[in-house]
């Protein structure tokens, strides 16, 4: 018999402590149990096994408390000791400068001690590193000594009191060189501040601190012990004069628990974490007795924000939260990179004549040097009324621009511009060492002024584009460059007549003239259209716009004939709930569509794959109103639209647009480059916001006062990386333009902001894993699978599992978080690697495409809803779909290979909290279900379905509140046969529903026999030759093993228990998943995790404890590495995500 013995090997969880080493370049963090270290500088992981486990600390107790020895010198240590604690149990470890730099080959020798007391807090003696004071619960401390070369124990020298026994929340040291202060947040009781005796157990009470509301949940001191800080449940951080004992300051701003204080900065600031997901910064005006909010970062998802960390001498804080990221943050607020130019400031310069603003004269735009450039804080800033101001030397100086041109006659572009229209548009066309800011009137005349990387003018040409078209026009209210070569650019010109049609011709940026066979007029789409946005593909000739309404029309320029005139190809009118349609961007060209990004104003992205419809029948200027009937307008279509990703931004307000960046990210000893980021951008309440919609983090944000000023976004146009330190944001307020560099990975400092992307920052209700494992580079040196997670949150987070072929590491890679459930997550399900199911409660029941690299030659990984089931009892918010299972239904080609055949649809069955049972056959082509039996169990929950299939037949199992496993005969739909394939029983063959046909009733059980005391949460089916192996576990902590038996017709003869451990768990089993046909890795709540084995019985063969709270789901997989060897992996989920290995001996 094959056992397996299960390895932890990497852990997604809380981080519920960090802590620097004092001058060196590393970061300890505590997940757990577990311990990661990081070299903060780089963003590197260190690893600190060969086989890249994350280390253990202690056995159960989570580390709530990372202690460094004390540093005696500005130089990196050779070694130093570091104390961790948690609950009772307390170690201390040896890093010495190898471990930390990665270069020895010594595993960290670890040594778990037990208190006799939960440990608050913990700290070395001043110049001792063997010896450690530890605060216990009840207001004791423990002066303890390390023995043993190895650090291997603990001897308790003595323990403080200060006669105050109350029972402690918080609480913290501060070890001087003649004196040790203890400041003791009790739970109901304030603050108590004491030191210890010299010569007694006795400690002094210096201050009983009072003022809080509630448990005192933080409380620490600043380095001299002059002052301290504390926070408690009623939301307030409070600064204490311990010299006096009084409260000098308070601080509002959290919306809920604070978890983490620290002074930093010599004490003039603090940095604070909560559990309402902000970081914050604040200023301590000592003098005034002040302390104000300077700064708010938000930088997890979920709930908590539970440890902190502060490099004293880098100024460089760290977050670490329930969702397992850690972000770094730059503390130095000083170095601020802002500038502001007044109006009053721009007209009392002397440009050797008066200028003034006039009363309705405004800011109307501004035109910035590269970002890439030597110049980039160079500066056009144009006025309403054609103002031009140019602004060098660090903003410090501002001249008018004149032209010295024969054109303009020595005269400004503000005399010019008012002789042909007070109105005009400003574009600007960059390139690498020069640009081109081209000024338009509403009646056609346009300037093009060439600009030097410094935005010093080198030539001026002019025209009038309103002489090339012969029809009368209106007046032009917009202009749009489409730069898609360092050559060439495009122009489209809007009216506001929806009779004028839009003019679109191709500019030479060398030659400085259009030309003007490329003039095409595109007659407007037969329905209200006010552009808002537009990209052009040079590939296909596509020109797509947008408009309100979610409102997109498409014109095929390559189709224009000797007439110049287009009439639009498609148009689709609100062919998606939402808004404005904010941002359109080519994405990529594929063989035959092209991919295309959508971002709608309401919060809404999506990419869409747009392809020529073979079956059209070319009519020009087709509207498709609505979605609901998109796939089948299509077939009719001139263009078919294919939602590819889509999903809403968790920020809220106003979405702008998005910009993707590139990144690197480490699996074992690889760095895999092929990494992209979605950063999105818009407008939340009084905020700007860049957001990394990929990693689930806020990157930056400025109180600008909203969306309705002018505002500008200029970045790199070239590939983005993580560094978006080239980002600038300009906008108006107050009659002031401001100018925001975004100063966001100090390069000197640290090279990444995220140290751990993390995962969901709420429980994790069920996991999935895809069965094709698939190479990341083409030499299979990395393989993955991808990983679903669904959170107690509602969100579905598409991963991938990576194992390095080489070493065996393993990693998760978050690549999409989908939002669109609303209420009680319950089951996911991959159906193969294209598509997976979710449900939820109020019968949310949604089937999910996913592109893996499989359009075109395009990588990326794309995620949408495919289709969903419309509820059965509309807004009944208690009715859940507990659970459902799945056949897949291939078209016959008489090949039993199910990879070879067409998928033709799905043969569903969903369990109901209400007991209903429905069988549904879903046409995949057509997006439709139709019901195919509709029966009612009894009056209880089910909360588990599987498909059985054995010798051409169908049955369906069932577990139920009850405890009793019940056992339908399904039959197997006219037209179709059952056929075991590569991937496991499918069926084959070609199925025709009838829409009017009534739904069947599944008849009398076939067998109905009680397992459990209380109900079956989970089941796991094992096929064998003559019969099937069912393992169930309950809520009555116990697992059985079922099995059924057929006769060669496939018809089940009998039902048997087999046997049944009653004692299989201490708390109830959540989820089985199989390792092999006889091995099965089993969860449950006691946070332990167990494989049993079925082969003559049940026999556990292992079990360990696992760190994951509120274990609820698992699921199991196997990869092959370059050897051939068989890895197997299970993946457990609760609060945090645990990847095991499991080896079979």
């Amino acid at each position: 018999m094959v056992s397996s013995s299960l390895v932890p090997h990497t852990h997604y969880g809380p981080v519920t402590a960090l802590k620097f080493i004092p001058n060196t370049e590393f970061l300890i963090a505590g997940y757990g149990p577990f311990i990661k270290i990081f070299n903060y500088k780089t963003g590197d992981s260190i690893p600190l096994s060969k086989t890249h486990e994350d280390v253990k600390i202690f056995e159960k107790n989570k580390i709530h408390g990372i202690v460094i020895s004390k540093p005696h010198s500005s130089s990196e240590p050779t070694n130093v000791n570091v104390l961790f604690y948690g609950g009772r149990s307390v170690s201390v470890l040896n890093f010495q400068t190898d471990i930390l730099h990665g270069s020895s080959n010594n595993r960290l020798s670890v040594h778990e001690t037990a208190c006799n007391d939960w440990v608050i807090s913990g700290d070395f003696h001043y110049a001792d590193p063997k010896s450690i004071y530890l605060l216990t619960a009840h207001n004791i401390v423990i002066d303890a000594s390390i023995v043993g070369d190895n650090l291997g124990g603990l001897q308790v020298n003595g323990s403080y009191n200060c006669n105050e026994k109350s029972i402690l929340y918080s609480g913290s040291f501060t070890v001087l060189n003649d004196e040790v202060y203890v400041f003791s947040g009790t739970v109901m009781s304030g603050i108590y501040v004491w030191k210890l005796g010299r010569a007694t157990t006795s400690g002094e009470v210096l201050h009983h601190l009072t003022g809080h509301e509630g448990s005192i949940f933080g409380i620490k001191s600043n380095d001299d012990a002059t002052l301290a800080v504390s926070c408690s449940d009623d939301r307030s951080i409070k600064i204490w004069d311990l010299k006096t004992g009084n409260n000098i300051a308070t601080g509002w701003g959290h919306g809920a628990r604070i978890w983490y204080l620290e002074f930093f900065n010599l004490s003039t600031q603090v940095m604070s974490c909560s559990e309402d997901l902000t970081i914050r910064i604040w200023d301590f005006d000592i003098e005034n007795g002040e302390l104000e909010c300077k700064k708010v970062i938000e930088g997890h998802s979920g709930k908590n924000v539970w440890a902190g960390a502060v490099n004293q001498q880098q100024l460089i804080g760290a977050s670490g939260g329930n969702d397992g990221k850690i972000r770094l943050i730059d503390l130095d607020t000083t170095g601020d990179d802002t500038h502001e130019l007044s109006v009053e400031y721009l007209t009392s310069l002397n440009y050797g004549k008066s200028v003034n603003f006039a009363k309705n004269e405004t800011i109307k735009t501004v035109i910035s040097g590269s970002p890439e450039g030597s110049n980039n804080d160079d500066l056009l800033i144009i006025t309403s009324y054609c103002k031009i101001f140019h602004v060098s030397q660090n903003y410090s100086q501002v001249k008018l621009l004149n032209f010295s041109h024969e054109l303009l006659q020595q005269k400004t572009i503000t005399e010019t511009m008012h002789f042909v229209n007070n109105f005009f548009a400003v574009s600007h066309i960059e390139n690498d060492e020069w640009s081109i800011m081209v000024l338009t009137a509403s009646s056609g005349y346009q300037l093009f002024v060439t600009l030097d990387g410094s935005l010093n003018v080198k030539d001026v040409t002019e025209f009038s584009i309103l002489d090339l078209v012969d029809s009368p026009f209106s007046k032009i209210t917009g202009v749009f460059p489409i730069s898609k070569t360092p050559n060439f650019t495009y122009f489209l010109f809007e009216s506001p007549n929806p009779n004028d049609p839009f003019i679109f011709i191709k500019y030479d940026v060398i030659k400085l003239q259009y030309l003007t066979e490329s003039l095409t007029l595109l007659e407007k789409p037969k329905t209200r259209f006010t552009l808002t946005a537009y990209d052009y593909d040079e590939t296909y000739g596509y020109l797509i716009l947008g408009s309100r309404f979610v409102t997109m029309t498409v014109y095929d320029l390559h189709s224009k004939t000797t007439t110049n005139v287009l009439s639009p190809l498609q148009t689709w009118k609100k062919f998606l709930p939402g808004d404005t349609i904010s941002q359109i961007k080519v994405v990529k060209a594929l063989t035959e569509s092209l991919l295309v990004w959508i971002s709608l104003r309401d919060g809404t992205y999506l990419t869409l794959e747009i392809s020529r419809n073979l079956n059209s029948g070319d009519q020009e200027d087709v509207i498709i109103q609505g979605f609901e009937n998109l796939s089948l307008t299509n077939q009719t279509s001139n263009l078919k639209i294919d939602i590819c990703q889509q999903n809403r931004v968790s920020k809220g307000g106003f979405l702008e647009g998005c910009i993707e960046t590139k990144s690197s990210f480490q699996v074992g000893d690889r760095y895999i480059d092929d990494s992209t980021n979605i950063l999105l951008y818009g407008f939340k309440s009084d905020y700007f916001y860049l957001y990394n919609e990929t990693k689930g983090y806020e990157v930056w944000t400025e109180l600008c006062g909203g969306s309705h000023r002018m505002w500008k976004l200029v970045y790199p146009k070239k590939q983005i990386t993580d560094d978006l330190n080239q980002f600038r944001f300009y906008y108006v307020k107050a009659s002031m333009l401001v100018i925001k560099n975004m100063v966001i990975l100090p390069a000197h400092k640290f090279a990444k902001d995220l140290l751990v992307e993390g995962t969901h920052g709420r429980e994790i209700r069920d996991i999935a894993i895809s069965t094709t494992a698939k190479s990341v580079n083409n030499d299979n040196s990395v393989i993955y699978k991808l990983l679903a997670t669904g959170s107690e949150d509602n969100t579905i987070k598409i991963s991938k599992l990576l194992l390095n072929t080489n070493d065996h590491a393993c990693q998760i890679k978050n690549y999409w978080t989908q939002r669109l459930h609303v209420s009680g997550l319950q089951s996911l399900k991959f159906l193969n690697d294209q598509y997976l199911i979710s449900s939820a409660a109020r019968e949310e029941f949604f089937i999910w495409k996913i592109n893996d690299g499989t359009l075109g030659d395009d990588s990326k990984l794309y995620v949408h809803c495919y289709d969903t089931l419309v509820p059965s009892v509309a807004g009944n918010p208690d009715l859940r779909i507990m659970d459902f299972d799945y056949l897949p239904i291939y078209d016959n080609n008489n090949n039993n290979n199910t990879v070879e055949r067409s998928l033709q649809g799905f043969f569903l069955c969903l369990v109901y909290s209400n007991s209903f049972i429905k069988v549904f056959y879903y046409d995949l082509v057509n997006k439709k279900f139709h019901l195919m039996v509709d029966d009612y169990y009894k009056d209880i929950c089910i909360l588990t379905i599987k498909f059985v299939v054995h010798s051409q037949k169908i049955h369906m199992v069932i577990g139920a509140t009850d405890g009793f496993l019940t056992v339908y005969d399904v039959p197997v739909p006219a037209g179709l046969q059952m056929q075991n394939g590569n991937d496991g029983a499918a069926l084959v063959g070609e199925y025709h529903h009838s829409d009017g046909a009534a739904a069947a009733k599944l008849g009398r059980p076939v067998i109905t026999q009680q397992i459990h005391q209380n109900g079956i949460k989970t089941m796991c089916v094992s096929n064998r030759s003559e019969s099937i192996d069912i393992v169930t576990g309950g809520d009555d902590n116990a697992l059985g093993l079922f099995t059924l038996t057929f006769d060669n017709n496939g018809t089940i003869t009998s039902g048997t228990i087999k046997a049944f451990s009653e004692d299989a768990a201490s708390s109830t089993i959540t989820s089985i998943s199989p390792v092999s046909t006889s091995q099965f890795l089993v969860t449950s709540v006691d946070q332990v995790v167990r494989i049993w084995n079925t082969v003559d019985g049940l026999h556990l063969v292992d079990a360990k404890y696992v760190t994951i709270a509120d274990t609820g789901s698992s699921d199991t997989t196997t990869f092959e590495d370059v050897a051939g060897n068989k890895i197997a992996v299970g993946a457990i989920g609760g609060v945090g995500l645990s990847v095991w290995k499991i080896n079979n001996d």
